[in-house]
């Protein structure tokens, strides 16, 4: 660009007589010089010319006006369309080349006098810029590869207002940016050019937000990939599906559809659009296998108030198995009540797994009438591939495992992805039967599953064969996926009695005749003749790891009673007869006349952790007597507990001595001080001796 400024000055007065003059302008246009003049006249008539107009003061603005118009009527193309231009600011004219540059501005004549200042311009060229993006390794974050040219060099890099690299020299330049972000990269030169990259950079994709649905043949099935929670600029996601143990996806597609794929295991690789891939274990299954394979993924812990049991036909020549008795025949003309009790007010927790799509829960009321009941996910895909910190020590002998707290990593790499929730309890992949993969020492089969009351943790054993002592190890497992559920029942929602099917399937077209059916329920306004059990447990004691802690618990006809340790036994009726060595130390009996099978396992487990009977917390003393009757599938139960802690021990005997007082009887219940000292039982009352003898 190039520019000439020109001044015209009249002299004052004018001279006279006016004589002609011109203004000539040495241009080249890049190739000849050219020159460029404007004539000027006194004769007014003549329109085509630059004139001077009269000699007053200030002619000289006129002039420059004139000028201006005359020279934009002759010149303005030269050099190409419209590249010159000529601007008037009072007796100054400024001329504009786009292209091309001025040489000289000057005047021949004696009627002006013309200053000329010429200014010729380089161009700057527009900052070209472009960034990019990548990804890195775990794709926690991606990087963003700029390069920029032309402008003014050097240049710099700033990302959200934070300067990244300066004096750049534009080369290809790399550097991170963070997921689940806003990016704002500006790329700027000596010029204070810009260039600006606004995009939302999107968070990692997860394993739960994709779910498989399978389509079986005869001898194949089609596998649809659903992903239940996009995550908005991910795509487009693309799909690989390799044979399980495979690390690497071998062919991507766009569509999330695969036909024809014959039974196995998959490994299912989901990758974004900046090429960050996470991966799930999928079963394909075809519709020749055994169907009743799929049960094994869906179980209703023993662990809640209510069971269950595949609703399946009662076998009479295997009524123990009460796994797979069917609840409903199971209760036929049972005597008394073996069923679970509730009050109206009570809302009862139940927790189950399952690896299929669907389900349906509902109340079906002994009046004809059913209800569904809504339920909800509280855990996804538990025992999907996952890597965390487990612990190791030597406990008798045995190297054990267990978990308390740590990392969790992705797997096959060393990069943590957050705190292990695994604190004070197993995970529920950590059952016998399972292999477990420890890095640097192989995948193994876990044997044995324990609880250390030192520790306090529940533990499990392999058939890892070295002399592990103590430490961290980091533990991989690859099981099929399933989530974990929880529903409550509402009591007021029971009539009177009611059983809760769930039902599951592949969709809603097929959940007809699979389902559990639980035991009969009860609703209660009388609970005199009742006896409230509450019992706890540490996590995944049974098939299911409890994943909110529900609470077990259940109203039984039963008897409840104190009982004193030592020689003399507690006797019927309102007298209890104590020797002179009594501990005094109170215990309690549960005796309960009708238990199912299950039932009866569900409390032999619970019992050895924590157990409240009647707002009483107690522990057991020995395993349960458990009695079959007859060749039925029901049991009698009988179980001593302890009380932990140090209270009275409560005798209700009207012949009690009241050793505050001094006095025999009183017609209501009394207390016996729990201490060392000993009590004679003399005339159906007791004296307390403060030493060692006792004389008579």
């Amino acid at each position: 660009m190039s520019t000439i400024r020109l001044t015209i000055n009249t002299p004052n007065p004018a001279p006279y007589p006016f004589n002609y003059g011109r203004i000539t302008i040495s241009f080249n246009d890049g190739a000849n010089n050219i020159s460029l003049f404007e004539n000027l006249s006194s004769n007014k008539s003549n329109a085509n010319y630059f004139q001077y107009i009269g000699n007053q003061t200030g002619d000289d603005a006129r002039i420059a006006a004139n000028f201006a118009t005359s020279f934009n009527r002759d010149y303005k193309n030269v050099g190409g369309s419209n590249n010159l231009y000529a601007t008037v600011s009072g007796k100054v004219v400024t001329i504009t080349a786009n292209n091309g540059t001025f040489n000289s501005g000057s005047y021949n004549g004696n009627m002006i006098t013309l200053g000329s200042v010429i200014e010729n311009v380089t161009p700057i060229e527009p900052l070209a810029a472009l960034v990019s993006y990548t990804h890195t390794g775990d794709c926690t974050t991606i990087n963003w590869d700029a390069v920029a040219a032309d402008g003014v060099p050097p240049y710099k890099i700033t990302y959200n207002g934070a300067t990244v690299l300066e004096n750049w020299d534009g080369n290809n330049y790399e550097f991170p940016v963070n997921r689940g972000a806003i990016a704002r990269v500006v790329i700027s030169d000596a010029a204070n050019q810009t260039k600006e990259f606004n995009t939302t950079v999107a968070r990692k994709l997860r394993v739960g937000e994709f779910k498989e649905q399978v389509t079986q043949y005869e001898d194949y099935s089609d596998v649809l990939i659903e992903n239940v929670n996009p995550v908005a600029f991910t795509e487009p996601i693309t799909y690989s599906l390799d044979v399980a143990g495979t690390t690497e996806g071998s062919d991507f597609q766009t569509s999330n559809s695969f036909t024809g794929v014959l039974a196995g295991s998959y490994e299912l690789f989901i990758k974004d659009v900046y090429g960050c891939t996470i991966t799930k274990t999928i079963e394909v299954t075809s519709i020749q296998e055994n169907i009743g394979e799929f049960v094994k993924y869906f179980d209703i812990s023993f662990a809640n108030s209510i069971l269950f049991s595949p609703n399946s036909v009662f076998d009479a020549d295997n009524k123990k198995n009460f796994r797979n008795t069917s609840s409903r025949n199971e209760l036929t003309g049972i005597r008394y009540n073996a069923n679970h009790r509730f009050v109206s007010t009570d809302k009862i927790g139940t927790q189950f797994k399952s690896s299929y799509p669907y389900h349906i829960v509902t109340l079906h009321r002994c009046d004809g009438t059913k209800k569904d009941i809504p339920f909800l996910v509280i855990s996804e895909n538990i025992g999907s591939k996952e890597k965390v910190d487990v612990q190791f020590a030597k406990i008798n002998d045995k190297t054990v495992f267990y978990f308390d707290g740590g990392n969790m990593y992705e797997p096959n790499t060393t990069t943590v992805i957050g705190a292990s929730e695994y604190s004070n309890y197993s995970p529920t992949w950590a059952t016998i039967g399972q292999l477990v993969f420890f890095d640097g020492l192989g995948g193994f089969e876990i044997l044995e599953e324990g609880y250390d009351p030192d520790l306090g943790k529940g533990y499990f054993v392999t058939d890892l064969n070295t002399e592990l002592t103590e430490g961290i190890v980091q533990a991989t497992f690859n099981k099929h996926d399933y989530d974990t559920y929880e529903f409550y029942l509402d009591m007021a929602d029971v009539t009177n009695k009611g059983v809760i099917v769930v039902e599951y399937g592949f969709s809603f077209t097929e959940i007809d005749g699979v389902s559990w059916v639980s035991e009969t329920i009860q609703r209660i306004e009388d609970t005199d003749n009742d006896v409230l059990m509450k019992w706890y447990s540490y996590k995944n004691i049974d098939p299911i790891v409890f994943q909110s802690g529900i609470e077990m618990k259940a109203r039984m006809k039963a008897v409840f009673r104190p009982i004193f340790s030592g020689e003399s036994e507690t006797t019927e009726g309102d007298s209890r007869v104590y020797s002179i060595d009594q501990t005094l130390y109170q215990n309690y009996r549960l005796e309960i006349d009708y238990l199912t099978a299950k039932q009866v396992y569900q409390l032999c487990v619970a019992t050895g952790v924590e157990f409240e009977v009647n707002n009483v917390k107690l522990t057991r003393l020995e395993f349960p007597e458990i009695e079959q009757l007859g060749k039925s599938n029901y049991y009698t139960f009988k179980v001593d507990l302890a009380y932990s802690g140090n209270i009275l021990g409560v005798v209700e005997d009207e012949s009690v001595l009241n050793i505050s007082t001094g006095v025999i009887g009183g017609g209501s219940a009394k207390t016996v001080s729990n201490d060392d000292r000993y009590r004679l039982n003399v005339d159906s009352g007791f004296f307390t001796v403060g030493g060692d003898f006792v004389a008579v």
